[in-house]
């Protein structure tokens, strides 16, 4: 699992992108301050969405998995902890 390319990919424009346009054309959900709505987590269930098909393209496309990107985030996590 070579995380570089994922990161890569999230911070290059291609995403930066599609997260402007994602985020521009869905904050009016936000707008209120009332409690949280349905409407705001049916944006939250695009977003998911749009970052796995997004992520999944760029694993895929390096011969990796959502499994070898977990496994790599979650050692990486414990490193930091000193666990």
């Amino acid at each position: 699992m070579n995380p570089a390319a994922v990161l890569a990919y999230l911070r290059g424009s291609t995403w930066k992108k599609k997260l402007g346009v994602f985020v521009d054309s869905r904050c009016a959900a936000f707008e209120s301050l009332d409690e949280y709505s349905l409407g705001q987590h049916e944006v939250f269930a695009d977003f998911r969405k749009l970052l796995d098909l997004s992520v999944g393209k760029v694993l895929e496309a390096r011969g990796s998995s959502y499994e070898e990107l977990v496994d790599f985030v979650q050692v990486s996590l414990h490193a930091v902890e000193g666990d």
